[in-house]
């Protein structure tokens, strides 16, 4: 008699950001998964508490706080739906998540503050130097998130794996984007599993630029951004500054979440050459007061909208033309 197949287990890895909510085949992919697990970006009491009433179906989906995160909302909606299907959840803790702001994410945007100051006053030399310290620290930040999920998520994934499964599906955070890549490096090392996975929203630059770096030290551990990198990191801080609607100073909120400006300020960034951000260094140092640097820095941004008429372009550009129009109108001249 023929050997019988040994059954395989299909994976799906799904990608989601903070913000970006689910996409109808991420909804039903969860829906139809024998187990799921989730990433939240982070656990506090009123997040546990709403979680714990909706897999008791305590709370319907429509009761869900409105200020929580759409990702948030999604995920809650799809653990009412799923009622008493297998679901494991795994995130920082908030207590562990405030410190470790404090410790590495704060300490990076101040460097790149520093960093963008340099690139106004100083040379590009301080500048590139000011930045390799924002993104070693912004490393941190990223690692000590992913270190201490992946752990959760494999000892739960042991777990599913001892009970033969057909299929599982992970929620993970793209703004965690080693968690992702991890897993699929995990299963496709493992026999008996098909693993999928699925990508469909664009990060922001600095954690795009995160992924390749941590991607390319799995292949060369000496490997390091170049100098054109960190350059491109500062820019994007800048714009992050300078392309922020006025809506959201009081929050300072960036909406680093949403893919819809993600791709358009990633299109942006991604444009400059080396010689480029030269000129545009030598060429705002003829002018001494910061708000004449920054108009020509908004202008050189507005020479380099991507071309296309997609509604998330345009919409994005709007939204970047709010913050401009700020800047350009203040400019004392």
């Amino acid at each position: 008699m023929p050997k019988r197949k040994k059954h395989k287990t299909k994976v799906k890895i799904l990608e989601a950001t903070n913000e970006s909510g689910l996409t109808k085949v991420q909804r039903q992919a969860i829906d139809q998964s024998e187990h799921v697990v989730f990433q939240f970006p982070f656990m506090n009491h009123e997040i546990q508490g709403v979680l714990n009433m909706v897999k008791n179906r305590q709370i319907k989906p429509e009761m869900i706080p409105s200020n929580f995160p759409s990702t948030h909302k999604a995920i809650l909606q799809s653990v009412y739906k799923r009622k008493n299907k297998p679901a494991y959840f795994v995130a920082i803790e908030d207590t562990s998540y405030q410190a470790h702001l404090r410790d590495t994410l704060i300490p990076s945007l101040e460097s790149f503050t520093e960093a963008e100051d340099m690139f106004y006053f100083g040379t590009l030399e301080e500048t590139i130097q000011a930045s390799k310290k924002a993104f070693e620290s912004f490393v941190s930040y990223k690692q000590g998130i992913e270190m201490q999920v992946m752990q959760d998520i494999t000892d739960i994934s042991n777990k599913i794996l001892s009970q033969n499964p057909s299929n599982i599906c992970y929620l993970t955070q793209g703004e965690s984007p080693q968690i992702t890549d991890s897993l699929y490096r995990w299963y496709t090392e493992r026999e008996n599993t098909q693993t999928y996975i699925q990508k469909p929203f664009t990060l922001d630059f600095r954690t795009e630029t995160y992924r390749k770096f941590t991607n390319k030290k799995l292949e060369n551990e000496d490997y390091t951004l170049n100098n054109l990198d960190y350059l491109k990191l500062v820019l994007f801080h800048t714009l992050l500054n300078l392309g922020m609607n006025e809506i959201d100073f009081p929050t300072e909120n960036f909406k680093l979440e949403s893919p819809w400006l993600n791709q358009t300020r990633n299109h942006i960034i991604n444009s400059f050459s080396f010689t480029d951000i030269q000129k545009l260094h030598l060429e705002h140092q003829d002018h001494w007061f910061g708000w004449n640097k920054s108009t020509i820095i908004t202008k050189e941004f507005e020479k380099r909208y991507p071309r296309q008429k997609q509604a998330s372009f345009v919409l994005a550009q709007k939204y970047l033309q709010s913050g401009f129009n700020i800047i350009q109108e203040a400019d004392p001249k």
